[in-house]
């Protein structure tokens, strides 16, 4: 599992979660930045990656568009009450959890995250998501 957020103690909450709730699940990376992230993702090959909706370190559409070439992990979003990004990811399908991350949602998330055959994603709705964040991040 690799967490992706620039807030660091985003980051510290979730990895002591990860190991609370979800004990047989590594954190082989934390990253602040979109192209520390990137680079990890090639290294590390994730299963999951946890992905903060804004950054500002970096476009988190680059990661989509990787995402759209492989799809070999699962993106889980990280989001706090943000209705626009909210909106865009019920549309999208993709899995998000709200900040605070509770115990619950977190184990929600990786059994769904386990579950999904990562292939069946479709381009098409990885660059419609690409295209609604892209608008959502220039507002």
């Amino acid at each position: 599992m690799l967490l992706i957020d620039d807030m660091v103690t985003s980051r510290m909450k979730l990895a002591h979660l990860v190991k609370k709730c979800c004990p047989d699940i590594s954190v082989i990376g934390q990253s602040d930045r979109i192209s520390e992230g990137l680079e990890s993702i090639k290294n590390y090959k994730p299963d999951i990656v946890f992905l903060d909706v804004r950054l500002t370190k970096g476009d988190d559409n680059e990661i989509l568009d990787h995402y759209k070439r492989k799809r070999n992990y699962y993106i889980i979003f990280t989001t706090v009450k943000d209705e626009k990004a909210i909106k865009i990811l019920d549309d999208s399908g993709f899995y998000y959890l709200l900040k605070p991350i509770t115990d619950k949602a977190l184990t929600d998330a990786v059994c769904k995250a386990n579950l999904v055959d990562r292939q069946t994603i479709s381009k098409e709705k990885i660059e419609q998501l690409i295209k609604d964040f892209r608008k959502y991040h220039d507002i």
